[in-house]
């Protein structure tokens, strides 16, 4: 009868423990590379930008269909409203609004000019439109989209409204320019209605505001006077 000899037993005994431990090592490693993996990831999601939010909404004397035709000429809006100085549809894109159409604009603002290189990303016919801004000159944006849009409410009134998320290149000038930038957003939607109501192009945005403001006391006040029963 043959009787192995004990180095014999002893290496198989440990290459059976060697495939073992390869083993072991192999899941080890899957274990580590995924918690690394969900680690970066994790990093990767609390470095991209929180974006602040501006929403303004007005009505608008017009059908849908008239507001949908002004905000969607994209490429030459600084053609009549007085809050683009100048615009221009970029890398061969068409005036209409359409997704991956491209346009640079001039914004007023003070001495130079805010100038912003926006595409849309986004569209509905007939509804709203949402573009980023890829790149800026004096202004110092992280990142911004928006989005212009109409719809109808409950009253059958027609409303223009539009939704802006931004970010700068700082926390303090997040929150600073905060007012700075819901007023232009505001004042494109001013210039939008009275396009659509009247035609008028490029009429100064600080007289629009003071007969935005001084029709809405109007009719705040025929609201006051009607919620009270008060004969005129």
């Amino acid at each position: 009868m043959f009787t192995p000899r004990p180095h014999t037993i002893l290496i198989e005994h440990s290459g059976l423990d060697m495939g073992l431990f390869l083993q072991k090592l192999k899941e080890v490693m899957q274990v580590l590379f995924f918690v690394l993996v969900a680690g970066v990831n994790a990093q990767q999601t609390e470095k991209e930008p929180q974006l602040k939010m501006i929403s303004n909404e007005l009505v608008v004397k017009g059908s849908v269909e008239e507001v949908w035709d002004a905000i969607a000429s994209f490429g030459n809006a600084g053609s009549f409203l007085s809050t683009i100085d100048e615009s221009y549809p970029l890398n061969g894109s068409k005036v209409i609004a359409a997704e991956g159409a491209e346009r640079e604009s001039m914004v007023p603002d003070g001495m130079n000019n805010i100038i912003f290189k926006e595409r849309i990303i986004d569209i509905l016919e007939g509804s709203h439109y949402t573009y980023e801004v890829y790149d800026s000159e004096n202004f110092t944006l992280k990142k911004m989209i928006v989005t212009f849009g109409v719809t109808s409410d409950r009253q059958g009134r027609t409303i223009l409204y539009s939704r802006m998320r931004y970010q700068m290149n700082s926390a303090l000038m997040t929150h600073f320019l905060r007012r700075k930038l819901n007023k232009i957003n505001f004042n494109s939607l001013i210039g939008f209605k009275y396009y659509v109501e009247t035609g008028e192009k490029n009429t100064d945005i600080k007289s629009l505001r003071k007969r935005y403001y001084k029709e809405e006391q109007g009719i705040a006040d025929q609201e006051l006077i009607a919620d009270n029963g008060i004969a005129q």
